[in-house]
């Protein structure tokens, strides 16, 4: 049965179309995914007459997963028609579509009672929707009908009330869009709140009351001007840097395989395999030619960014405590900036297109391989590293 429900979705979540043949990398033709076909769908597809009917059937494969669609010799989908667009669409319009092609890149789940909405950044003409904006991402409510009872809800791996996470996602927001001051001091003054709030364990309401006095600081100018905009990069960031390098490097494994978007698939490839592969020890230098060609001009893509990647990622829900949650953040936005620096290296001007490319390819592979996993037990087995060590990693 429906019920009324609340959402939340980017302010920007109906402005996306899918361009079908015009997108750089169309989800249709790519190699490395594979469209699950949901139970209901094929039931409906059962019952489509005709030879479209037997087409449909015989283009469903089941698999130890269950049911997606077949691929052709090229690996694009095998309704995906000579001029770009969809099959099923054309025959059997929006309705037509299995759950997965007719929602991506738009996306929702509900916790504590409200749905949240997104628009995947895996997607590039989503994530050039969200990103590329000099407005900063906002937030609507609105009321929703959905069963909710079909719904998998988000659940926390803190042991936060639902009540103190969304503050803290509140706060945490409000501190990326500070545009008052640069991306790295909001970077900071993020490592200080949660610094603060770990400290104080489980106490729910000494964190509350903490809180206040960060929120108070927040709007406050004077004391926003008192954050420091500059950090050292000591000779641990190398650390950092190749233990990063070390994560890309499975991160873009199998690039180059891709039929679209090739130019981008084969530097990829290039930069991160094989004896011409970057070398680690000038990371920090392609990372901060890219900060000051691209990054110090162009900050609010990158805040964009990083609003977008809390709410597709739930955080800091989806982490254990705040230690770890500010931490993998930090070395995440590090690990995106290092992909972006080594890639165009040789360039002497980044392009908005190049950092797209990067980000919605970065967001595609990102829970791959076990990446985040394997990042958040090197966070684990470096316990005890100074804060300012996160912080060297992402100083201009």
């Amino acid at each position: 049965m429906n019920e009324t429900a609340y959402g939340v979705a980017y302010a920007k979540h109906t402005d996306f179309r899918c361009t079908g043949p015009e997108c750089i990398d169309n989800c249709c033709r790519t190699l490395t995914w594979s469209i699950n076909v949901d139970d209901k769908s094929c039931e409906k597809y059962s019952q489509v007459d005709g030879d479209f009917g037997d087409e449909l059937r015989a283009g469903i494969i089941e698999t130890e997963n269950g049911w997606k669609f077949a691929s052709k010799e090229n690996g694009y989908c095998i309704f995906l028609t000579e001029d770009g667009w969809c099959k099923i669409h054309a025959k059997l319009g929006a309705d037509g579509l299995c759950d997965i092609c007719a929602s991506f890149p738009r996306a929702y789940l509900p916790y504590n009672g409200v749905l949240q909405y997104f628009l995947n950044l895996s997607c590039p003409v989503a994530a050039e929707i969200m990103l590329f904006d000099r407005q900063p991402v906002e937030f609507i409510k609105f009321e929703t009908h959905i069963n909710k009872s079909e719904l998998l809800s988000v659940i926390p791996r803190n042991e936060f009330s639902p009540e103190l996470n969304a503050a803290l996602r509140e706060l945490t927001y409000s501190i990326l869009k500070e545009r008052s001051i640069s991306l790295i001091q909001r970077l900071f003054y993020m490592g200080v709140v949660y610094k603060g709030l770990f400290a104080l364990g489980n106490d729910e309401k000494a964190i509350f009351q903490k809180m206040e006095a960060y929120k108070e600081f927040l709007a406050n100018d004077k004391d926003l001007k008192s954050l420091p905009d500059a950090f050292n990069r000591d000779e641990s960031a190398l650390d950092v840097y190749k233990n990063l390098f070390e994560m890309l490097k499975i991160l873009v494994s199998g690039a180059g395989k891709e039929t679209v978007n090739t130019g981008f698939f084969e530097r990829i490839r290039r930069v991160f395999s094989g004896d011409a592969a970057f070398p680690v020890d000038r990371i920090d230098e392609a990372r901060l030619k890219f900060c000051e060609n691209y990054l110090l001009k162009k900050e609010y893509v990158f805040e964009n960014y990083l609003v977008c990647r809390m709410s597709l990622d739930f955080f800091p829900v989806n982490c254990a405590n705040l230690d770890l949650a500010y931490k993998s953040f930090i070395l995440l936005f590090s690990l995106l900036q290092i992909l972006i620096a080594i890639t165009y290296f040789d360039k002497e001007e980044i392009s908005d297109g190049d950092v797209l490319n990067c980000i919605y390819f970065f967001s595609r592979k990102l829970h791959a391989h076990g990446l985040v996993e394997r990042m958040e037990k090197m966070l684990e087995d470096a316990e005890g590293i100074d804060f300012a060590y996160f912080l060297g990693s992402i100083a201009i």
